[in-house]
């Protein structure tokens, strides 16, 4: 039982995390101060773990942070978000890891076009 005083297991639909990889690259894009924050913040899956544990969250479902994983190339951007996708499939009870990026349309070719 966690600080909710219950004994119903809750599932957080809105929980992020960071990999080293991750805060690197967004620094290296000029992302130093996330979200208006001083920094970027620290992240363990033990310690989202033992918050977990604290709060009575018995799942949590993992999207990285903002801004995303699209910093310009759409190859960087790619290996990026497969990086940290592998990195959250693989956490314990932390399930359902998605992160998505944005990328240009002519990523994908021209889809407008009739030819």
């Amino acid at each position: 039982m966690g600080i909710t005083d219950t004994d119903e297991q809750l599932i957080d639909v809105h929980a992020h995390f960071l990999t080293d990889a991750y805060v690197v690259a967004a620094r290296a894009a000029g992302h130093v101060h996330p979200d208006g924050m001083a920094g970027w913040p620290i992240w363990s899956a033990e310690e989202h773990l033992r918050l977990m544990d604290r709060w009575g969250v018995a799942t949590a479902i993992l999207s990285i942070s903002s801004p995303g994983t699209h910093f310009g190339d759409d190859a960087s951007a790619r290996r990026l978000t497969r990086e940290v996708n592998e990195a959250g499939r693989h956490q314990p009870t932390i399930s359902n890891c998605c992160v998505r990026t944005s990328l240009p349309q002519q990523c994908f070719g021209d889809t407008t076009s009739s030819t």
